[in-house]
């Protein structure tokens, strides 16, 4: 079975060490959402402001993994209702290799009165004319997705990150809304973001399993996806040992190497973490890029070969403890 990862924003850590991650993993494929930082006035970069004031946001890395590694990157884009050139941007990015679907984001105020008062039916038309999968991120909103969802039957839509309300505390969120949704055949979940948004417990998060079951009961297993986010979720989901716990281990770098043939970087290392009381885990990649890349790609694989040390050494630890 062939495993899909429905939202990594791969820009982050780059497209070659995204693959890398993906092969120690056995993810098959990603749908790329290009994203780099947000800023003071609420738009979401890479892109660029419009004349009227609209924002057009614009994916350079996804489209060029797309047309490089077809076999394992597809990419969406995020869209802006007001853009007055909607129609004629949705055609452009229609007609490029690997795209796939289009994402709204409901953040603001002003955003959701536009929502709210069937402000999307432009962006929704020229959606249908391509036959475009739309994702909708709408914290606290998400009923007023009924209304699109029974204008537009023929489009197929996505509930993004549970369909969970962001400004709630740590597993006071529901996916009551997400689930009321499931009556409508066009409308499909997205199971991401789970562990911050609805699970007080640490990992593995066993309070999820009933969450996700509703989910799947309500939706059925065809119209549930998974992503991971894991540029966003790495920086503050617990993967440790367990909630408030700590462990001691010891760690060496193996191996690190750097060379470069015909105007590519490789950069190579291993790396091993040992336990107190004898476990080890051990932590190999290697991955190429441009030499202009050369410190950031060896700064990428470190913190990544000794993410993977740290987490196969929790793992152990939770076992000595008899926690799993």
């Amino acid at each position: 079975m062939d495993i899909v990862d429905a939202q990594v924003h791969a820009n982050v850590l780059g497209t070659e060490a995204t693959l890398a991650i993906m092969d120690a993993l056995g993810i098959q494929g990603v749908v790329f959402d290009e994203y780099l930082t947000t800023a003071d006035d609420g738009t979401q970069h890479p892109g660029y402001r419009l004349p009227i004031g609209a924002f057009r946001s614009v994916g350079p890395n996804a489209e060029a993994a797309a047309l490089r590694h077809p076999d394992r990157f597809a990419f969406l884009m995020r869209v802006d209702p007001l853009d007055p050139g909607i129609e004629g941007w949705i055609e452009t990015l229609a007609a490029a290799p690997g795209f796939k679907a289009l994402r709204t984001l409901i953040f603001t105020p002003t955003d959701g009165v536009v929502f709210e008062d069937g402000g999307h039916n432009r962006l929704l038309k020229a959606a249908r004319a391509h036959n475009l999968p739309v994702f909708v991120t709408s914290p606290g909103r998400v009923s007023h997705l009924a209304q699109y969802a029974e204008r537009f039957p023929d489009i197929q839509f996505v509930i993004d990150h549970c369909g969970a309300a962001f400004d709630k505390h740590r597993g006071e969120a529901t996916i009551d809304d997400a689930v009321a949704l499931a009556c409508y055949p066009n409308v499909a979940y997205k199971w991401a973001h789970a562990p911050s948004l609805l699970s007080t417990a640490p990992y593995p998060f066993p309070d999820l399993e009933p969450k996700l079951r509703r989910a799947v009961d309500a939706f059925g297993p065809e119209r549930v996806m998974w992503a991971s986010d894991y540029t966003m979720t790495r920086r503050r989901a617990n993967w440790g040992a367990g909630q408030g716990s700590t462990i001691s281990f010891r760690f060496f770098v193996e191996e690190l190497s750097i060379s470069e043939a015909s105007g590519v970087v490789v950069v190579s290392c291993t790396a091993l973490g040992k336990l107190p009381k004898g476990k080890v885990a051990r932590s190999h990649l290697k991955f190429s890029g441009a030499p202009a890349e050369r410190h950031e790609l060896t700064k990428r694989v470190l913190e990544i070969v000794a993410r993977g040390v740290i987490g196969r050494l929790a793992e152990l630890e939770r076992i000595r403890r008899g926690e799993r």
